[in-house]
């Protein structure tokens, strides 16, 4: 019985990591691994990490109407 009820927690903790893992651009394979192998600590670390591909420091473009202007001399 035992067995039964840690497959479906982890099932269900592996696939809560997967879908995190997709919003935060993180491998959902191996977060759905430790999602069904440590269920709320894995869950819990996931979202304690940034995303992936972001830089959370860039994130003002309130300079974003800068124009760059190239001169080119021959």
């Amino acid at each position: 019985m035992f067995g039964l009820w840690f497959s479906i927690v982890g099932l269900i903790f592996g696939a809560l990591c997967s879908f995190a893992a997709k919003e935060k651009n993180r491998a959902q394979k191996e977060w759905f691994t430790l999602g069904f192998i440590f269920s709320i600590i894995a869950l819990g670390i996931l979202y304690l990490l940034p995303s992936v591909g972001v830089d959370p420091v860039d994130t003002d473009f309130s300079n974003a109407d800068d124009d760059i202007s190239l001169s080119v001399t021959t």
